[in-house]
């Protein structure tokens, strides 16, 4: 649609519709990554049970899909720091307690945690 329009030479047009749909597919991309994030966390959730590698990998790559994900962090920095992984468990727990905005309990363990690696 957008090529008819620029055609018909209504680039104004062409360009607020392909805008539109940018600005669309972004919003989904952002939806698509904390959906995939959840799923990973839950993955990280079930898989300690019985597996902690692949916790770990699965609550690494939610904390990666969404930075907002204080829990997959958190989680993932103590189990590097569990798996003896101090230097990615310290930068972790760093960049969480860097946060402006942290929750009381997310703080506390993540302090701890820090602590234990120190």
């Amino acid at each position: 649609r957008a090529l008819a329009l620029l055609a018909e030479g209504k680039v104004s047009d062409a360009t607020s519709l392909l805008r539109a749909v940018a600005e669309s597919r972004l919003a989904r991309i952002a939806q698509d990554r904390r959906e995939a994030a959840t799923a990973f966390r839950n993955l990280g959730v079930i898989a300690g049970l019985g597996d902690p590698k692949a916790a770990l990998d699965a609550y690494r790559q939610a904390a990666a899909l969404d930075p907002d994900d204080l829990d997959s962090a958190l989680w993932a920095a103590w189990l590097e720091k569990e798996r003896g992984e101090r230097a990615a468990a310290r930068t972790r727990f760093d960049a969480l307690l860097a946060r402006d905005t942290l929750p009381g309990r997310t703080r506390l363990w993540s302090l701890i945690g820090r602590g234990d690696i120190l």
